[in-house]
């Protein structure tokens, strides 16, 4: 029989004709080759800037020994699983701006890697390669937050990782032929990992209630009860996931402390964007597809890899994230209403543009989606991406460095007033116990763990310069006031301060530094007139 003849001939042929790619599909492969490298590139470029508020918690949280690590990260509301890596890199390498963002740049660095090499490999599309490439270059939190220490950039990489093993899990756990048959260690495997996406950060749970919602509703779509595997999977990851109840009870205690910073109309500003520009256009191309060409077959590309489970799945991934923080602040529950509480979910919008789009069938409707969703990821960037990029962002223009560098060289016995607007220091006069007014502290002792002088945390709504503050700044000869603020409002804190009789004799003197400008951190040396 001639080779023409012979089917595993022809299937092999097919199969080599198939991995080639055209010399447009290289090109498009080389530009999205680019793009990724010029997002790490951005992403190295942020992480240069200075620490900031939030970011000196985790210099603090990894400052003390081993047993510490734990207590100081729940005391900032978060839970342990970043702070214990940031912690065994910084005893290795020591404690730097570029080694406490560390874990957050190489999970920006992991993502650059995962959701490209996913995409193809369900698309088998460079154009939708590209446009998520794309993406991760010009989303501006994707950069932000995989370039400073906290645990948001390796919550994002880890919810992608998750993402991807539970779905492929699940659809071989429910699929009909595989039901006399073991999805071998799937279930551990997913459940450790939903355990350490919460362990990395609370809100990784939104990623697991769009999974809860997914199976639900495949259950109910096939008329089934859940299998074994599933129980097994969610009995696990009780147990795996307890120690994390710790961080919960006490973050919701103190919820009111975010109403000041919650941003409902913010949020859905921007999921609005997201939502309408990457899920509701494609959709659209998908709807207008079946009705204008009924006949034609799906894009070979997407047939048989681009399910509608798939598309439900990502589609739950994107939106739900964003959904429960608004539902739990426009309902008074918590008020959780911001941006980097939903971004466990920022991937899944280019990813469902991309899996939509392979999934028609007209090539000209193909293209026209891909450039909309294209030029709203363009358009979303102009707002931020123009040099020079550092500092990254306006909350990165607080030169604590040099702040605190400056009090150390002076007299150790000196009192430093602190009032950083930490949103919990509006309970600093009320709460007096140690551990709380050591929590206060964190802004400077982060920077400089050895500081030798005393620090008083301050209301930073209330009293600057109180009675208390008064008599610690005279018995000492003099002292230190630092205030997170804006520069413009140096007269209205001054007014604050003398408000207090006592003030009246002492000389406030604003410190002054090469960089940033503006800078948010103003230092003022007390001394006697």
């Amino acid at each position: 029989m001639s080779s023409s003849h012979n089917p595993a001939v022809t299937t092999a042929a097919t199969t080599a004709q198939h991995k080639q790619l055209s010399q447009t599909e290289r090109l498009v492969i080389g530009l999205s080759v680019l793009c990724l490298c010029g997002a790490l590139v951005l992403r190295i470029l942020a992480a240069r800037d200075y620490l900031w508020l939030d970011e000196l918690h985790t210099a603090w949280t990894v400052s003390g020994g081993p047993g510490d690590v734990y207590g100081r990260a729940v005391d900032g509301n978060q839970t342990p699983l970043f702070f214990y890596l940031c912690f065994a890199v910084v005893t290795v390498f020591g404690c730097a701006p570029e080694t406490l963002r560390a874990m957050s740049v190489a999970g920006g660095a992991l993502l650059l890697v995962l959701l490209p090499v996913v995409v193809y490999r369900v698309t088998r599309c460079a154009m939708a390669v590209f446009v998520v490439s794309l993406f991760l270059m010009l989303d501006y939190e994707s950069v932000f937050y995989a370039s400073e220490a906290r645990p948001y950039g390796m919550l994002q990489w880890l919810g992608g990782l998750q993402a991807v093993c539970f779905f492929r899990w699940i659809t071989r756990v429910c699929n009909e032929h595989h039901q006399h048959t073991s999805a071998g260690a799937g279930w551990l495997t997913v459940s450790m990992m939903s355990a350490a996406l919460i362990a990395t950060h609370i809100t990784g749970a939104w990623l697991l209630v769009a999974e809860a919602v997914f199976v639900l509703c495949f259950c109910a779509v096939r008329r089934e009860a859940m299998r074994a595997e599933l129980w097994k999977c969610l009995l696990l990851f009780l147990v795996l996931s307890s120690p994390v109840a710790l961080t919960v009870a006490i973050a919701w205690q103190r919820r009111d402390n975010w109403s000041s910073i919650s941003d409902i109309e913010s949020v859905m500003i921007r999921f609005a964007w997201s939502f309408g520009g990457m899920v509701v256009v494609p959709l659209l191309a998908l709807m207008i597809d079946r009705f204008a060409f009924p006949a034609r077959k799906s894009s070979p590309r997407g047939e048989g890899t681009v399910t509608n489970a798939m598309l439900g799945f990502v589609g739950l991934w994107a939106a739900v994230p964003t959904l429960m923080v608004v539902g739990l602040d426009w309902f008074e529950i918590a008020p959780l209403a911001l941006g980097r509480y939903v971004l466990v979910g920022s991937i899944a919008f280019p990813l469902f543009a991309v899996l939509a789009v392979t999934r028609l069938s007209s090539g000209g409707l193909r293209w026209l989606t891909l450039v909309l969703v294209t030029g709203i990821l363009v358009w979303n960037a102009t707002a931020w991406l123009s040099p020079p990029f550092s500092p990254f962002s306006d909350w990165r223009n607080e030169n604590w460095s040099d702040t605190v560098t400056t009090i150390a060289r002076g007299d150790p016995a000196y009192p430093v007033l602190l009032a950083a607007n930490l949103v919990e220091d509006v309970a600093a006069d009320g709460d007096r116990s140690p551990r709380f007014q050591d929590y206060l502290k964190f802004p400077v002792l982060g920077v400089v763990p050895g500081l030798k002088n005393p620090v008083v945390g301050l209301n930073s709504q209330g009293t600057l310069f109180g009675d208390r503050e008064s008599a610690a700044v005279d018995a000492a000869g003099g002292g230190w006031l630092i205030v997170r603020d804006l520069p413009e409002n140096v007269p209205w804190i001054m007014e604050q301060v003398h408000s207090n009789p006592g003030a009246q004799n002492w000389q406030f003197d604003l410190a002054r530094f090469a960089s940033p400008d503006p800078n948010y951190v103003l230092l003022f040396r007390i001394s006697r007139r």
